[in-house]
């Protein structure tokens, strides 16, 4: 069998189809191989040519399976990797993926998913992603107590239905231990939250919010696994603005008056999903959201300064008119 001088790179293109599950047909693997080929400069082959290459990897040891179907498909025959060559696209895709997987950075999470990857690419890849190429992408960064090294194993309670003891320091308390059942991780400002159910969690004992940087220990506990019924991931953030959840509190019907400078802010970025436009002309612009009302609500409000005006609820405005008098005596 004569061996072409682009044999090496037609063999590392089919080792990127024939490892898929689907599997691929011989011209739907010719025809991706010439894309390939040509984008690179080489010259097309035929299909009898990929038949030919086919070949050349069953000699090499490698078994593959021919799909039964209207269209043969052909692919590895178990996952063993012969040895893994993904396209440029497909690498740039990846080299993404390590940029924006680095929130997690210091985890076990992260050294497990970078082992995974430089299993996958052999190292090179990952080589590539010198300081330049790190900059391309970047994302937000947590502080050093970010509760990072609790990641896994809240992930792991979660899928496994597994309670944990959890040793939980509260801002400005003694620390406590509880029984906790886990249901979800939710990444707000560079900083990292559990949801979880606790019957110790006074006075709303139920599912709550837990930082992950104030848990001080974690472990499993043979106590059952507690479901609660009145939990909905979909539901339990429709009216936050930001990670807290109000129990015993219905949401408000927020109405702002917002000028000129800030009109297009709102529009392209809503300060809430329930957001609605009441109306609006070339200075200013009415709209309403219902949310909880909450500290945070209050500091976003503040923090529009003078381009956002409350027009409603009253006793939020009395609330801060009476932030913004205690905030003007700092600078007298």
């Amino acid at each position: 069998m004569p061996v072409d001088k682009n044999i090496n790179k037609r063999l590392q293109l089919l080792e990127g189809f024939l490892i898929s599950r689907r599997g691929y047909t011989m011209a739907e693997i010719q025809e991706k191989v010439n894309e390939s080929l040509l984008k690179d400069g080489y010259e097309g082959i035929a299909i009898r040519s990929v038949y030919e290459d086919i070949k050349r990897i069953e000699e090499l040891g490698i078994e593959i399976e021919k799909l039964k179907g209207a269209k043969r498909r052909y692919k590895y025959e178990d996952d063993t990797i012969w040895k893994t060559t993904l396209l440029d696209e497909e690498k740039k895709l990846l080299e993404m993926a390590v940029n924006t997987f680095s929130v997690f950075k210091g985890s076990s999470i992260y050294q497990k998913f970078n082992d995974v990857i430089t299993r996958i690419m052999a190292g090179s890849m990952l080589r590539s992603l010198n300081a330049d190429n790190s900059k391309i992408l970047q994302v937000g960064e947590s502080s050093n107590n970010s509760g990072h090294e609790w990641l896994e194993t809240i992930y792991q309670a979660i899928t496994n239905k597994q309670a944990l003891t959890m040793t939980y320091k509260s801002y400005g308390k003694e620390e406590s231990t509880r029984t906790i059942s886990p249901y979800l991780l939710k990444e707000y400002r560079n900083e990292w939250h559990m949801l979880a159910y606790s019957t110790a969690n006074r006075p709303n004992a139920g599912t709550n919010v837990f930082k992950l940087c104030r848990i001080q220990k974690l472990t499993e506990t043979k106590e059952a696994f507690f479901v609660d019924t009145n939990f909905n991931a979909d539901e339990y953030f429709k009216y936050s603005l930001g990670i807290y959840h109000q129990h015993n509190q219905a949401p408000v019907e927020v109405k702002l008056l917002v000028k000129k400078d800030k009109i297009a802010q709102f529009q392209e970025t809503p300060i809430h999903p329930t957001q609605e436009i009441i109306s609006k002309s070339e200075t200013e612009m009415i709209i309403t959201f219902k949310v909880y009302h909450t500290a945070e609500l209050i500091s976003t409000l503040l923090g529009f300064g003078r381009d956002v005006a409350l027009i409603s609820p009253k006793d939020i405005k009395d609330e801060i008119i009476n932030n913004l008098k205690h905030s003007l005596k700092n600078y007298e």
